[in-house]
């Protein structure tokens, strides 16, 4: 799983203003930024078998009900990666006075 991966399957949210790690400065709101934070692997006898990939999704908004519709948006977007540990988060953050309502998932490789 790469943050290409990823990518195609968001592009159509946002108006486009879709992002790896980060939104560039001056981007108006709202805007998806995407990361791969880590990854784990099961072993076996004969090497690793499965890898899990945390993905971590951002949803900045005007407002919280706009950043959660566009989070729901996300977990339709990646549905057919059949996501499991679904963590969701919301935040405000006074210095932008955008809204974030995160989604953290994990898919199995």
């Amino acid at each position: 799983m790469t943050e290409a991966d990823i990518y195609l399957r968001l592009i159509a949210l946002a108006g486009g203003k879709v992002f790896p790690y980060v939104a560039p400065q001056g981007t108006a709101a709202p805007w998806v930024i995407y990361l791969l934070p880590s990854s784990s692997s099961e072993d076996v006898f004969c090497g690793p078998a499965e890898t899990a990939q945390t993905i971590q999704i951002d949803a900045w908004a005007t407002s919280i009900d706009e950043a959660r519709a566009l989070r729901e948006q996300v977990k339709e977007a990646l549905f057919d990666l059949h996501p499991v540990g679904l963590n969701e988060l919301n935040n405000y953050e006074s210095d932008t006075a955008l809204y974030r309502a995160t989604l953290e998932v994990q898919i199995w490789q």
